[in-house]
C-alpha cells in the first residue's frame, strides 16, 4: 500500500511539473490557431496612444515612442478589425492614426479616470456602432509609478491617480461599454494588468495595489460573463520596452535604501511580442485565462515567487534583486 501511494504520488508530481512548464510556455505561445474569424469584427481599445508630459520628453528620444495600444491597434487592422481607438489625446489620436481610414479605424476621445468622459464617449460609440456589437472590449489604459518609494511616503495625489485610471478606469469602462458587447461570437474582454498585479515588489505599492485590483476583479467578471458564453483574458506583462519602466523616478529624499535601476539594465521585451499575445487572446479561445508575458527563464522565477516559494524566501530573493540594482546604481 505504502509503495502504490509513492508510485501515485510520484505521478501526481511529475504532471505536475509537467503542467507547470506546460502553462508557462502557453502564457506566451501564439502558434495555437485561432479559431475566431476576425474580419468585420468591432473592437473598443483603451489608451490607444501614449500620451507624454512634457518633463518627460528629455528621456524618450532612446526609447519606444508608445505604449502597447499602438502596435494592437495596427495588428488588429491588419486581419480586417474595425477599431475604435480611445485615448485622453484626441490630437495625438488623430496624429498617431492619421494613415487609416473611417472604415477601419474610429477615434474617440475618453479619459478613463473621468465617468463624464467616459459617458460622453459611449454616446459616440453607440451612434457609431448603430447597432451592431462589439467583439472585445480592450482594457489598455493605464500609468506607470509617478515615484519609487516606499508605501509611507507616498502622497494621497500619488494614490488617487494611479488607482483612479489603472482601476477604476478598467472598472467603468468595463460597465459602461459591456452592454454593447456581443453574446453569441465567442466575445471577449481583455484586460492589461501586469506582473505587478500577482506579485508585489517592494517601493511599488499603489501601483500594484491598482494592478491586483484589476487582476481580482477580471477572474471575479470572468467567472460572471462565462454564463453568456463570453469570455475573459487578463495579460500580466512583466518588464516592456515603453516609457512606462524606462523613466527613472527614484525619490532622492527616501528613508529606505532601494533602486529600480535593476529595471532599467535588465533585458526588456518589446511591445510588439506583447501586442501580438494580446490579439491573440482575442481570436483564439484556447488560450489561458492569464497569460504572463516575458522571457521564459523570468516566468519560472516569477511564478515560484507568487505561487510556490514560502513567503520568507520569495521576500529574500525580492530583496536581492533590490540589492542588483542598488549596486548598478553605484
Amino acid at each position: 500500500m505504502i509503495q502504490f501511494l509513492i508510485y501515485v504520488s510520484a505521478i501526481l508530481l511529475l504532471a505536475r511539473v509537467v503542467w507547470f512548464f506546460y502553462r508557462l510556455y502557453s502564457y506566451k505561445n501564439t502558434s495555437t490557431p485561432e479559431d475566431v474569424p476576425s474580419n468585420g469584427k468591432i473592437v473598443l481599445v483603451t489608451g490607444a496612444t501614449f500620451v507624454f508630459q512634457n518633463i518627460l520628453s528629455q528621456f524618450i528620444s532612446n526609447f519606444y515612442r508608445g505604449g502597447l495600444g499602438f502596435p494592437v491597434v495596427q495588428k488588429l487592422i491588419s486581419k480586417g478589425v474595425i477599431v475604435i481607438a480611445t485615448d485622453i489625446n484626441e490630437e495625438l489620436l488623430r496624429d498617431h492614426f492619421k494613415s487609416f481610414s473611417e472604415k477601419q479605424l474610429f477615434t474617440v476621445s475618453m479619459d478613463v479616470s473621468s465617468l463624464d468622459s467616459i459617458l460622453q464617449a459611449k454616446k459616440k460609440v453607440e451612434t457609431f456602432l448603430q447597432g451592431r456589437k462589439l467583439f472585445a472590449i480592450l482594457n489598455n489604459a493605464g500609468v506607470g509609478v509617478p515615484l519609487f518609494g516606499s508605501v509611507v511616503e507616498q502622497t494621497d495625489e500619488a494614490m488617487l491617480k494611479l488607482m483612479n485610471i489603472n482601476s477604476l478606469g478598467v472598472f467603468r469602462v468595463t460597465r459602461e461599454f459591456y452592454p454593447f458587447v456581443g453574446t453569441h461570437d465567442k466575445s471577449v474582454i481583455v484586460n492589461v494588468a501586469s506582473v505587478a498585479g500577482i506579485l508585489a515588489a517592494p517601493f511599488m505599492s499603489f501601483y500594484n495595489a491598482s494592478k491586483f485590483s484589476v487582476v481580482g476583479f477580471s477572474d471575479t467578471l470572468r467567472r460572471e460573463i462565462s454564463q453568456k458564453g463570453q469570455r475573459f483574458v487578463c495579460i500580466e506583462p512583466v518588464f516592456t520596452k515603453t516609457p512606462i519602466v524606462q523613466v527613472p523616478r527614484e525619490n532622492p529624499n527616501s528613508q529606505f535604501k532601494y533602486s529600480q535601476t535593476v529595471i532599467l539594465h535588465r533585458e526588456l521585451q518589446t511591445p510588439d511580442v506583447v501586442a501580438n499575445v494580446i490579439v491573440h487572446s482575442m481570436f483564439c479561445t484556447s488560450v489561458p485565462e492569464h497569460r504572463m508575458i516575458d522571457f521564459y527563464h523570468n516566468q519560472i522565477l516569477y511564478y515560484l515567487v507568487a505561487h510556490v516559494l514560502p513567503y520568507t524566501v520569495s521576500d529574500w530573493i525580492l530583496h536581492q534583486i533590490g540589492k542588483m540594482g542598488a549596486n548598478k546604481a553605484l
